[in-house]
């Protein structure tokens, strides 16, 4: 997979009653200086790093640019600077790169993809800019450029760019590790599947069928998935593990748990397996839907970071997700259970602690 057609044009800019959107430059260091150093604290959060630091230079500042710009030149990556529509005070940034390589497999079909990450100065947040240049990048991207898939990362514990994206129908579609070691998510339009008969999939369906292995494999992970609620309700005594396993339609697998004091403000945790990206995850729910709105409003709104927080209620069947295992090695079940004893267990404490001063 390339980065962008070489024979292609690269956009040049983008205006809306808003914003203008044109290339960084390096003559630009003053002004995105400025809106760096305004937003330094949002910045460090949404990097997952120590840029900018609050010694951060205008000479560091000035190398950025000119690495922006020469890649930008080189077409290797592109950056965009977010200016007011008179064009002289900077309000943010859009960077376009090349995948990851742990996004590479989302775009199977893709001749040409990237990944796009975005910032507005913090003052401009309450003003929904960042809603506003979402929107505008969407349609620049559909109108202009030569990509086959765009991707938007955002780091794990953002919730304000994650429930963007999602209420612009982009789903969130998993996870990614950053080169310095950040976890993001990624979101994007799902891939469109072939559409087929009930009769063709059904042909498929007995294809595979015929061969043994799904029934194979998914009879082994239901047994390993009963064997888990087992083990469970035996290290959660006194009823606090639910007495059966909801099998799912190959979307998800799961079995709930009901510590006290979750249970005493009707929540609970499930620990889930995901069939889409393959991984255990345990999942803060509640009894209905009027509960998990009041609890999904108290973490948004407390800025806890610990885990992330659903990005909208919308089709929600959670609070909270967190990973457990993202790659179960199957070939040792004991030490599987294992790791995710351990990591649920520090999960449920972990909100334990938060809702007993909330």
């Amino acid at each position: 997979m390339e980065f962008y057609p070489p024979n292609a044009p690269v956009p040049q800019e983008r205006r809306t009653d808003r914003l203008y959107l044109r290339p960084l430059r390096a003559t630009d260091v003053e002004i995105d200086y400025d809106a760096v150093m305004s937003s330094a604290a949002m910045l460090r959060a949404w990097s997952q790093s120590d840029w900018p630091a609050d010694d951060f230079t205008l000479a560091e500042n000035l190398a950025d640019l000119v690495r922006h710009e020469r890649e930008h030149l080189a077409r290797q990556a592109f950056t965009y600077t977010v200016l007011d529509p008179s064009g002289a005070r900077c309000l943010g940034c859009v960077y376009i790169v090349p995948l990851r390589p742990d996004e590479v497999a989302l775009c199977p079909d893709a001749a040409y993809a990237a990944d796009v990450g975005f910032w507005v100065r913090a003052s401009e947040v309450p003003n929904a800019l960042d809603e506003h240049l979402l929107e505008t990048l969407q349609e620049w991207f559909r109108e202009e450029w030569a990509l086959d898939r765009v991707l938007f990362t955002v780091a794990e514990r953002e919730s304000r760019q994650a429930g963007l994206l999602a209420a612009a129908g982009l789903p969130r579609l998993a996870p990614c590790t950053l080169d310095r070691g950040g976890r993001c998510w990624v979101y994007g339009r799902p891939r469109s599947r072939p559409r087929v008969s009930l009769g063709e999939s059904m042909a498929e369906f007995k294809k595979q069928l015929q061969q043994g292995i799904v029934q194979q494999a998914y009879r082994g992970l239901l047994e390993y998935m009963l064997g888990l609620r087992t083990y469970f309700a035996g290290i959660f005594p006194g009823g606090a593990v639910a007495g059966s396993v909801y099998h799912g339609y190959m979307d998800m697998t799961y079995f709930a748990l009901f510590p006290e004091a979750l249970r005493q403000r009707k929540l609970k945790a499930a620990v889930v397996f995901v069939y889409d990206t393959f991984r255990f995850e345990v999942w803060l729910s509640a009894a209905n839907k009027q509960v998990q709105a009041r609890y999904w409003t108290l973490f948004r709104e407390s800025k806890w970071e610990r885990y992330p927080v659903v990005p909208a209620l919308e089709g929600a069947d959670s609070i909270l997700e967190h990973i457990l295992v993202d790659n179960p090695d199957w070939n040792d079940p004991d030490g599987l259970t294992r790791q995710i004893e351990i990591a649920t267990r520090h999960f449920i404490g972990d909100v334990e602690d938060f809702l007993s001063t909330h």
